[in-house]
């Protein structure tokens, strides 16, 4: 390719890009706190602004961690209708703790 004028780079896997020098001079793969499993990978926006800072990411939320918000807050459901849909498994088997943050 070079040979013959075409432009062209190294192909890498994805593992090997964010641990090339690159990666590591511009800072681009950093780590985020996260309460339950200590910290998760994060891989910033490549766009950085001159004048304007950029908000700190946050990890993603886990799996049903705002179930009871949306039912509430969103749906409108009271707490015997959310009870009752986790004695009959809508909430799935993770939910056992829904209990008792409803009782509160």
């Amino acid at each position: 390719m070079r040979a013959a004028g075409i432009p062209s780079g190294e192909l890498r896997s994805v593992s090997d890009a964010i641990r090339s020098p690159e990666a590591r001079e511009s800072r681009i793969v950093s780590r985020i706190p996260h309460p339950r499993v200590g910290w998760v990978p994060n891989i910033a926006s490549p766009i950085r602004y001159s004048d304007t800072p950029m908000v700190d990411p946050t990890p993603a939320p886990a799996v049903g961690e705002h179930t009871l918000e949306v039912l509430r807050d969103v749906l409108g459901y009271d707490d015997d209708k959310i009870e009752g849909l986790r004695r009959a498994g809508g909430l799935g088997k993770d939910h056992r703790e829904l209990s008792k943050e409803s009782a509160s």
